[in-house]
């Protein structure tokens, strides 16, 4: 009896040990993190007028840490190892301030969350309706913008919007990379909107 119970101490003993060694296998790749950023832009005239960006609204699937591609016409592969340094739609609202401030030549452009009762002269909203993409193929952006009055009580001007831009290489810096170029585009579109009515 007393060897039985020493022979079933040893396997579990044993079993526990490979698993441990298993899972600690498992852990040993370290995840990457990534913001989008904003690029070099032609600047356009200075205008007077305090302008805030809204929170940027994404749909469900892109927000969450990690990032989101396309394996096929309806699935999506989210990495483990490839993750948003910030929430999604807070990188994209802020590099779409930054974007804005230098295509104006205005430090005048903020974000509404950071806006601590300054009076604002527009008031720009973005809803994303697709922002991903295949590694080593093409990114689309896509949803719709708008400029509304100070108060929001009404919409200047509204439109839709679709951008493509083709990635460099399957990784996905590369895949970021495009993502922000899309951003690019959409932030030049409303500038120059903007940049008639200021």
């Amino acid at each position: 009896m007393k060897r039985y119970k020493a022979s079933a101490l040893f396997a579990f003993l044993y079993l526990a040990a490979l698993c441990f060694s298993g899972c600690s296998a498992t852990r040993s790749q370290p995840a990457d993190f990534y913001l989008l950023s904003s690029q070099p832009l032609p600047q356009l005239a200075e205008r007077d007028g305090l302008v805030g960006v809204l929170p940027v609204r994404v749909p469900d699937y892109l927000d969450r840490p990690q990032i989101v591609t396309r394996t096929g016409k309806n699935t999506l592969d989210l990495n483990e190892f490839n993750r948003w340094a910030e929430p999604l739609r807070m990188n994209i609202t802020s590099v779409l301030v930054q974007n804005l401030s230098h295509l104006l030549g205005t430090d005048a452009i903020i974000n509404t969350n950071q806006n601590f009762g300054h009076p604002l002269r527009f008031q720009v909203g973005v809803e994303v309706q697709r922002f991903d993409g295949e590694l080593g193929g093409t990114v689309i952006l896509s949803g719709r913008w708008s400029i509304h009055s100070d108060d929001r009580k009404q919409t200047v001007v509204g439109r839709g919007f679709s951008f493509h831009e083709q990635t460099r290489s399957a990784s996905y810096e590369d895949y970021v990379v495009a993502l922000s170029q899309a951003i690019d585009e959409l932030s030049r579109v409303i500038a120059e909107e903007l940049e008639r009515i200021l």
